[in-house]
């Protein structure tokens, strides 16, 4: 009898893997599709980084964000996607600061991120890989460290 249980129990819990690798993949693949949609980049082969800016939400979040982004620029391998824009003259004036390579920087504005729930109120960063995210957090005041992580992340792909 006791052997019968550990075998449901191991049933139940390979049956819960099972479901949790399914759903983490496609959740990639919505992310990865996403992100095809928004632009002509192929997104599923070599290493990007994304960093997905809300207008709305903590602005504290999504200027530190922006920051980081515009500290890496100048990389072939980093993109900025700006989504639920409310103010798209403000947004020019803010870009026309800074340098930036074309194609880089992206304007969501059909709101595809905060539709499919890629992002809600704080800012996003993503590390792909191979259509692969292997990095996907979010920027608040509960977890600044992933703008730390994110750097030192890009540094040590250079």
């Amino acid at each position: 009898m006791k052997n019968f249980r550990i075998r449901i129990i191991n049933s139940w819990v390979a049956l819960g893997l099972l479901c949790l690798i399914i759903s983490c993949n496609s959740r990639d693949k919505i992310i990865i599709d996403t992100l095809q949609e928004l632009s002509s980049e192929d997104y599923r082969q070599g290493d990007r980084f994304i960093f997905i800016v809300p207008d709305l939400g903590c602005s504290s979040c999504t200027f530190q964000a922006k920051e980081l982004y515009f500290n890496h620029a100048a990389d072939s391998n980093t993109y900025l996607i700006f989504t639920s824009e409310t103010s798209p003259k403000t947004l020019k004036y803010e870009l026309n600061q800074f340098k930036f390579l074309p194609g880089h920087v992206l304007l969501d504005t059909a709101n595809l991120l905060v539709q499919r729930e890629i992002l809600e109120y704080y800012p996003v960063l993503l590390h792909i890989r191979d259509g692969k995210v292997l990095f996907n957090k979010s920027v608040s005041p509960s977890t600044q460290e992933s703008l730390e992580e994110f750097e030192a992340l890009i540094g040590s792909l250079k």
